[in-house]
């Protein structure tokens, strides 16, 4: 719309001439890229955090239910205590506790399935739009080719997340995290990632 281009033409035309460079801002070209980007840097800072939950077998007139805690607790003394705070109360009985360790891996980088149910999750944006806008971004050397069914992306590319980083002005903060690197994954275009172009 007329607002639209409106608004990207002077808001780029601002940031370019304040930062002494060619630069390319939209009302929804801008926080589309800070999504794929936070993604990216999400993925590639993810470091696993252990935490316990409390879990109770429930039985009453010869039903068995298990319950298990929404919260997560930080460490096993809290989650005894919420445990031990259930059994006080008399409500719950609990017949059984089971311990296990588990793990949380970090999300996968986005393909453009991905990439439209989030948009129209977090802002209301319809497929087409999404698309467009990460047709866009490609256009404009700042996205990869959007496109894609791959979420992952290949060893070389990985070479290259740290300069990617770097170029964005984003400082690693801890070892990159490898779980969208598979070589075997990758259709003909790797997942949705920044260029580190601006």
């Amino acid at each position: 719309s007329e607002a639209d281009w409106l608004v990207g033409i002077n808001a780029s035309r601002a940031l370019s001439i304040a930062r002494k460079g060619g630069y390319s801002l939209g009302r929804v070209q801008t926080p589309t890229l800070a999504m794929v980007c936070r993604r990216y840097l999400e993925n590639k800072n993810f470091s696993s955090v252990p935490y316990w939950r409390v879990n109770a077998l429930v039985e009453k007139e010869g039903i068995h239910l298990k319950a298990i805690s929404t919260n997560n607790f930080d460490n096993e003394v809290s989650a005894q205590t919420a445990l031990s705070a259930l059994h006080s109360q008399g409500r719950l009985a609990v017949s059984s506790l089971t311990r296990k360790v588990g793990t949380t891996p970090p999300p996968l980088l986005y393909d453009l399935t991905t990439l439209q149910k989030e948009a129209n999750r977090k802002y209301g944006f319809s497929a087409e739009k999404t698309l467009s806008i990460a047709q866009s971004l490609y256009e404009k050397k700042v996205a990869t080719y959007p496109r894609t069914g791959s979420r992952y992306i290949s060893e070389d590319v990985f070479e290259e997340v740290s300069a990617i980083l770097g170029m964005l002005g984003e400082g690693l903060t801890a070892p990159l995290n490898r779980h969208s690197v598979d070589n075997g994954k990758v259709t003909d275009h790797h997942a949705i990632i920044p260029t580190g172009e601006k």
